[in-house]
C-alpha cells in the first residue's frame, strides 16, 4: 500500500511493514496516555500507604542504627567486643534505600489522606455549617 513504509523482504514485506506501523501505533497510544494523565505519583487503589510508610520508617531506623553501631565499632580504641562483625563492615548501606522510598510513599500517602478526608461526610457537613 502507499501508506505503508518500505520493510526489506527479509522482514516479512508488507506484513512486516503493517507489524511495524501497529507497534508504532501502540507506542504513540501509549505514551498518550501517559501524557495524559500527567502526573508522577500514581496511587494504587485499596493499598494502605499508611502500613508501607511505617515500614519504610522502621528501615530508615534500622539503617541509622547500624550506621551508629558501625561508627562506635569502628572508632579507634573502641573496645567492644560484640561489635566486631560491625567495624568497618558497611552493612549499614544495605537499608540505606528506604529514605528516598520514604518520601515517596509519605507523599502518597498525604495525597490519599487529602482524598479521603475530602470525600468522608464528616467535611461535606463541616463545609455546610
Amino acid at each position: 500500500g502507499a501508506g505503508l513504509p518500505r520493510v526489506p523482504a527479509r522482514f516479512g514485506g508488507r506484513a512486516g511493514a503493517e507489524i511495524a506501523l501497529s507497534s508504532r501505533r501502540r507506542c504513540s497510544e501509549s505514551a498518550g496516555l501517559q501524557s495524559r494523565r500527567g502526573r508522577r505519583l500514581a496511587r494504587a487503589h485499596g493499598i494502605d500507604y499508611s502500613v508501607i510508610v511505617g515500614v519504610q520508617i522502621f528501615g530508615c531506623t534500622v539503617c541509622l542504627l547500624l550506621a551508629g553501631l558501625e561508627y562506635v565499632a569502628s572508632r579507634p580504641g573502641a573496645d567492644v567486643p560484640w561489635l566486631d562483625w560491625l567495624k568497618d563492615s558497611g552493612w549499614w548501606i544495605l537499608p540505606s534505600p528506604f529514605f528516598p522510598a520514604v518520601i515517596y510513599y509519605s507523599l502518597l500517602w498525604s495525597e490519599q489522606r487529602s482524598k479521603s478526608s475530602a470525600s468522608s461526610p464528616e467535611a461535606s457537613s463541616k463545609k455546610d455549617d
